[in-house]
């Protein structure tokens, strides 16, 4: 399964969408977009998708 994430920056406003692997990733690529010059609000509508463990057939 590929995750991908996209960006869409406007006035200053960035919105992230796509899939990532956990909440982790997700809050880390938030972060990493407000550290960012210009950058004065992100709207994070990423979605985590689980993998499933090799047990969970």
């Amino acid at each position: 399964m590929g995750r991908q994430v996209f960006c869409q920056a406007e006035s200053g406003i960035v919105v992230l969408h796509g899939r990532v692997g956990s909440f982790f990733q997700k809050q880390m690529a938030q972060e990493a977009l407000r550290k960012l010059a210009g950058v004065e609000k992100v709207i994070n509508e990423l979605e985590v998708e689980w993998m499933a463990s090799v047990g969970d057939h």
